[in-house]
């Protein structure tokens, strides 16, 4: 934890009420209240928050803790760990900038994408392709028959064998249809 938050043993003298200083102001009163939550409910706590360090270094943690209690029910002490977590969150905020951006490109484009598990025959379509249907982005994606009910008859032969060339022979394709 020392090293996690950038300090050393001689310079930190490791109270509740220090700990608590090191962590960004947004987010202590979240710490206090999951540790108080432990201590009237006896269960651990779990929580991600943003730590400050000496050199002005922003991290974020995620903290689990429990309160060990005396024979007579009273809280002795506390034990837990903290891992340090910034570059996991770096990557999950990246990612879904992507997404975000990935989204805006698509509704610009007026191109919708879609993603078929071959396993679990699990269907996802963007928002944008859910427009170009003209259905609900809040309803669950179509199911292949049902798109393919939507496609013009006279492009729905074509459109069914491309698609079963893709799942067969994995040949990637381009193709216009209408809907």
């Amino acid at each position: 934890i020392y090293q996690i938050f950038g300090i050393g043993k001689e310079d930190f003298n490791p109270t509740y009420p220090n700990f608590l200083s090191c962590i960004h102001p947004e987010d202590q009163q979240i710490v206090i209240d999951a540790v108080n939550q432990a201590l009237e409910t006896r269960t651990p706590y779990s929580v991600d928050h943003r730590v400050i360090l000496p050199n002005g270094e922003m991290k974020i943690v995620h903290e689990q803790g429990d309160i060990v209690f005396n024979p007579e029910n009273e809280p002795v002490y506390m034990i837990g760990t903290v891992q340090d977590i910034t570059d996991r969150k770096k990557v999950e905020q990246a990612f879904r900038d992507s997404e975000i951006s990935l989204e805006e490109a698509q509704k610009v484009a007026h191109i919708g994408s879609w993603e078929y598990n071959l396993k679990t025959q699990e269907l996802k379509w963007s928002k944008e392709l859910y427009y170009l249907y003209d259905l609900n982005p809040s309803q669950p994606p179509p199911t292949f028959e049902r798109h393919l009910k939507r496609v013009h008859p006279e492009d729905r032969i074509k459109s069914q064998s491309i698609f079963e060339k893709l799942i067969n022979e994995g040949i990637p394709y381009q193709f216009d249809y209408r809907i």
